[in-house]
């Protein structure tokens, strides 16, 4: 709910899941939030 507000507000919202083995190494969850965003193919909310 808080996403969707936010990105009617306006926001960029980006989103990601950590699997058991990326929670270990957070940097694979950083690079799910940016990733569609830097290669230009952001459709809105990520």
């Amino acid at each position: 709910m808080a996403c969707e507000l936010a990105h009617e507000r306006g926001f960029v919202v980006c989103r990601a899941k950590a699997s058991l083995m990326e929670r270990e190494m957070p940097f694979a969850v950083v690079q799910q939030l940016f990733e569609r965003r830097l290669r230009g193919q952001d459709g809105g909310a990520a």
